[in-house]
């Protein structure tokens, strides 16, 4: 595969001795998951205004920065490039000069610093690696292609083939929905793993949508209010009547007050090992299937740690509803959004654990010995 980047620096011999180390096959060897051929090919840029310019028209997949020309005093010219790409458009950003102290602030997964100066030709490299092992690139290049690859290759050449497939005003929905089914599920895990693995098996951050879409409430948000966290259980469809007089939440508890959380630490606390079976009972309430004397697994689901919140534990006894004009309502943050099907797997497991009918048990002991002594 062949990637693209911008040098942009205003002397043309240190931009050449950039373009140098870059293109040394060393640069990616050590990114995960980069198989094949990966080659790189560099344009070099000596006048900051043309660099601008250039950043905004032509598809790179990484710029790498000086900060300032010879006739600028202090002005950070670099700095004003990312700040037009962050108008227009997402490109990684490495800046390389010797003054890249001066936007260490900055600094990011996908914007790096590099100073200029002693083992720099290293730095400047390993810069570059953490960038690609983020997969942003990767990720850029892939809904590229695959926009390309459905409109021309597929629904141009069946359009001249076979006639009108709909009506040209519904191609951008075609084309949606390709690009939505194509980036999530285990057709985007697979290609986003650097090493391959069980692609059914998801990242924490896969549940959620973050920040959450829309500025209303909706079926699976995450809510804060006050101290306490809460996921919303009306019905999509009610959100999209309008009928939502009510709003039906259910209350989360830190998974640190968990019984199965706290044994684990008092054990650590006192310099010990957990037994296996603690941590078992630990990981069944992580699986969704907590289990214990009068536990009802039905009853709580888990929500695993990310940025943005603690683990919690979904407690469907600790239900509660809101009108409209409450101040919950009106002043509970939406701090992210239970993505599908974990918003429906969250509604289902929540109609199970009320729906549930309770009977009483059969006398199975007495009963498989009749069965067991029957059977000649």
């Amino acid at each position: 595969m062949e990637w693209n980047f911008l040098i942009v620096d205003d002397r043309p011999d240190l931009g050449i001795q950039t373009r140098d180390i870059l293109c040394n096959s060393r640069t990616l060897a050590g990114v995960p998951g980069l198989v094949g051929e990966n080659t790189i090919v560099c344009d070099i840029v000596t006048d900051f205004n043309e660099a601008k310019s250039k950043a905004l028209k032509t598809k790179y997949d990484l710029a790498v920065l000086d900060l300032r020309d010879d006739a600028s005093d202090d002005d950070l010219k670099g700095r004003e490039i990312l700040e037009s790409l962050r108008e227009a458009h997402f490109l990684p950003v490495v800046f390389y000069s010797g003054f890249a102290q001066k936007v260490e602030s900055l600094r990011t997964p996908f914007v790096e610093v590099v100073v200029k100066g002693e083992g720099d030709v290293a730095l400047l490299r390993s810069a570059v690696q953490r960038i690609f092992s983020t997969r942003l690139p990767h990720l850029i290049r892939h809904i590229h292609d695959q926009q390309k690859e459905y409109l021309w290759n597929h629904i141009d050449e069946f359009w001249k083939s076979s006639g009108p497939i709909c009506d040209p005003e519904d191609l951008a929905y075609l084309l949606a929905r390709r690009l939505g089914n194509s980036l999530k599920g285990s057709a985007i895990r697979s290609f986003l793993q650097p090493v391959p693995v069980n692609a059914e098996v998801i990242h924490p951050v896969e549940m959620y949508i973050w920040p959450p879409l829309g500025e209303t409430k909706q079926t699976g948000d995450l809510l804060k209010y006050k101290e306490g966290f809460f996921v919303v259980l009306n019905p999509a469809c009610d959100f999209a009547k309008g009928k939502v007089e009510y709003l039906i939440v259910v209350e989360c508890v830190s998974l640190e007050t968990c019984d199965e959380y706290l044994e684990i630490q008092a054990i650590k606390r006192a310099n010990k090992e957990p037994e296996a079976n603690k941590v078992g009972l630990l990981k069944s309430l992580v699986s969704d299937y907590r289990s214990g004397k009068g536990v009802q697994p039905e009853r709580f689901k888990f929500l695993p740690e990310t940025v943005f919140m603690k683990a919690l534990v979904v407690d469907f006894q600790r239900l509660s509803s809101f009108s409209s004009d409450s101040e919950f309502f009106m002043n509970a943050e939406r701090i992210a959004t239970l993505d599908t099907p974990f918003a429906e797997s969250l509604l289902s497991k929540f109609s199970r654990y009320y729906g549930r009918i309770g009977t009483p048990d059969l006398e199975s002991v007495s009963i498989t010995k009749k069965i067991v002594a029957g059977i000649k």
